[in-house]
């Protein structure tokens, strides 16, 4: 197995659409890159044979709060309402536009971020663009990934 990957949540502020004041958002950084660049760079080859390259990482961060929230709730994985932790959102800062999710899985000592997906993967009229087989598999020690979230 490869060395593990160094997870860390930053402390910044973000205005999001509407809003008159700045939000206190959670940027998150995978060994030492931006987690939104890391989205750019798996979303740039489908968006580029797509023509649309200038859609690729269009994110912002997400809401302290929503982040650990997403992170943190427990849910029901049988549920039809279950949907894997939402890490970024859409760049125009409107929830739920054009997110990016995550698979979590968890044994003893590691943290495993898999399978990126946008829900709008399943809208014929996008799955094009939201071609996510580029980003790898993510592994983090369970103590440093608690201990900064």
């Amino acid at each position: 197995m490869q060395p593990l990957d160094i997870i860390e949540f930053k402390l910044t502020q973000f205005t999001f659409g509407p809003d008159r004041e700045p939000s206190n958002v959670a940027a998150i950084y995978v060994n030492g890159k931006s987690f939104i660049d890391i989205a750019e760079e798996g979303e740039l080859p489908s968006a580029t044979k797509n023509g649309e390259a200038g859609r690729a990482g269009n994110y912002v961060w997400t809401r302290v709060w929503e982040l650990f929230d997403e992170l943190t709730e427990v849910q029901d994985i049988d549920s039809d309402d279950y949907c894997e932790p939402r890490i970024l959102d859409c760049g125009c800062g409107c929830f739920g536009c054009w997110p990016l999710h995550v698979k979590i899985t968890e044994t003893e000592d590691i943290v495993t971020w898999s399978g990126f997906y946008n829900p709008f993967k399943t809208d014929p009229c996008y799955s094009d663009l939201c071609d996510y087989s580029g980003m790898r598999v993510y592994h983090f020690d369970k103590k440093q990934y608690r201990n900064h979230h």
